[in-house]
């Protein structure tokens, strides 16, 4: 599994906390994901964003743990997210940033 980064033309993305639902460094994107550019004119005098699905694995009981004893390793779940051009990062005060993103090879397994 490697990383990989959004880019349009010359233009590098990024993922900031503010913008998505999910902890930017647990997104995943899968390599088949469809991606879809929005115009916001809202943002910065108007910017375009790169809107997609992500896998996120939901911590649920690994609750901080170093080794998940006695449980199921959790199932990634879909999400949404939201890149912006990075050019116009932090414009909403201090967040979480993320550029590469982790690369998920397949899209996981239900059980």
């Amino acid at each position: 599994m490697g990383r990989v980064a959004l880019m349009r033309g010359p233009i590098v993305y990024t993922l900031e906390s503010i913008d998505n639902s999910a902890p930017v460094r647990d997104l995943m994107l899968p390599e088949n994901s469809r991606l879809v550019l929005e115009h916001r004119a809202d943002l910065l005098g108007g910017v375009t964003v790169i809107k997609g699905q992500a896998w996120v694995s939901d911590p649920g009981n690994w609750a901080n743990a170093l080794y998940l004893i006695g449980g199921e390793i959790p199932t990634p779940q879909p999400v949404e997210f939201t890149a912006i051009p990075y050019f116009a990062k932090t414009n909403s005060g201090p967040v979480d940033m993320l550029v590469w993103m982790r690369e998920a090879e397949a899209q996981p397994a239900r059980r």
